[in-house]
């Protein structure tokens, strides 16, 4: 089998803090074929992963982590485009992930602002002018972390939930309509995941799901013990939709199992779907 690792983060995710020359570097240490980096709601990497790729002999297939909803419970979608992005899916990504994200952002800094915080809009703007998209290292996170506020991003997840301001995320078909809009694929990040607030998957569902375009799911991932591995291949087979899987790596120094090429999948059988047959 040629080993693919297709879901990992580097620090253009808010919750990441390796860099995309480690995640290379090990992945072509431990003899992957190809990686995907996949950040959050981001597609920044893109371009330095290109060039990695082809200074350590590796395939590079461009993705991006969404969040979104499935009956008001949270779900993880991965987009992946080996042709690139076309416009329709970064107007889906500004109209429905990043406006909501600086929504959610803008209502935080004026809770804290009418708490006496030391803070103010045009530092805010001053962030989130860093990047314009918005979307990679929150730029208040990033604010409030320079103000001495939060120490991580937890710590301003944990904020955040305090004060109230709830993400309205899109829908898991309205994420397949976007990706596929922009020539993407759409994959079901970790559809067992047991972390509190992610909904969990049937194997109904996942048919449910195939019937309107879903092109596969993340059957490898740490969060799937054996026997949801197993269930999660099952569904997959019989709706006839392809078996993805990834590391979800966000560290360098993780334990093992969370690392780079801790979790694979077939490429061959990726390729295959890329290739449309």
């Amino acid at each position: 089998m040629r080993k693919a690792d297709l879901h990992i983060h580097t620090d253009a995710s808010d919750d990441a803090s390796q860099t995309i020359e480690s995640v290379f570097a090990r992945a072509a240490e431990i003899g992957l074929t190809a990686v995907t980096i996949s950040d959050h709601e981001g597609m920044v990497q893109w371009a330095a992963g290109r060039r990695l790729a082809h200074k350590h002999g590796l395939i590079f297939l461009p993705g991006i982590e969404i969040s979104s909803s499935w009956n008001e419970e949270l779900v993880h979608v991965l987009g992946f485009f080996p042709r690139g992005a076309g416009q329709a899916f970064e107007r889906f990504l500004r109209e429905s992930v990043w406006q909501e994200r600086r929504r959610v952002q803008t209502e935080v800094l004026a809770h804290l602002m009418r708490d006496g915080a030391p803070l103010t809009l045009a530092e805010f703007e001053a962030e989130v002018q860093t990047n314009p998209s918005g979307t990679f290292h929150l730029p208040l996170y990033r604010l409030l972390k320079r103000k001495g506020m939060v120490s991580n991003a937890m710590d301003y997840v944990v904020m955040r939930n305090e004060v109230g301001v709830a993400f309205h995320y899109p829908t898991v078909q309205e994420v397949i309509e976007g990706v596929h809009a922009g020539g993407g694929i759409v994959v079901l990040a970790h559809p067992g995941n047991t972390a509190p607030g992610f909904h969990q998957f049937t194997t109904d569902e996942i048919a449910t799901l195939a019937d309107a375009g879903l092109d596969g799911i993340e059957v490898f991932h740490r969060s799937h013990d054996e026997e949801k591995t197993q269930m999660y291949a099952g569904a997959a087979d019989r709706a006839g939709i392809a078996k993805f899987g990834g590391s979800d790596s966000h560290h360098a120094n993780s334990r093992p199992g969370n690392l780079v090429g801790d979790h694979y999948c077939d490429w061959d059988e990726v390729l295959r779907v890329i290739e449309g047959d």
